[in-house]
């Protein structure tokens, strides 16, 4: 299975809405409603709703789901969908990448992008107590805890 990763850069409306909060923002997610999406983001200890009429979150969410939660880096969205035919077909997808001014696609295998559950948990543990401590929770030898770490670093850094 494949996915796409859609890197999306913010219409001006964006920008000017959330003008002056751009530092020590963060992306909590966002809902569908009639007329369109709502982001929300926390900047500086209050939830900023964003309405958002044209979206192109709300025209790919028709074609396909979502493989992972949303998330804005850079003033950057980076939406993870699942490669669909109607995906490929709503956005002109051909073999590789495509770029527009926009936004940025990269079709991806499944495999690179989600951590699995015990690399998920190999990787809580190597932050709170390091390689010994995967090797006795997880009851592993040394190199396959090194393995599932290297994995899930790998994995987060492609993200």
């Amino acid at each position: 299975m494949r996915a796409v990763v859609i890197r999306h850069k913010p219409c001006q409306q964006f920008h000017m809405f959330l003008e002056g909060h751009s530092d020590n923002l963060e992306y909590l997610g966002f809902s569908l409603q009639r007329y369109g999406i709502v982001h929300y983001f926390k900047a500086s200890g209050k939830v900023i709703h964003l309405p958002c009429k044209d979206c192109v979150l709300r025209q790919l969410l028709g074609a396909a789901p979502l493989v992972d939660h949303p998330k804005f880096e850079n003033g950057v969205f980076v939406f993870k969908f699942l490669y669909t035919r109607a995906l490929a077909k709503r956005l002109k997808i051909k073999e590789g990448q495509w770029r527009s001014s926009y936004f940025t696609l990269q079709l991806v295998s499944l495999r690179r992008v989600l951590l699995t559950s015990r690399q998920k948990k190999a990787f809580r543990l190597f932050a709170t107590g390091g390689l010994r401590k995967v090797v006795e929770s997880l009851g592993v030898s040394k190199p396959t805890a090194c393995r599932l770490v290297k994995r899930a670093l790998q994995k987060l850094a492609y993200q």
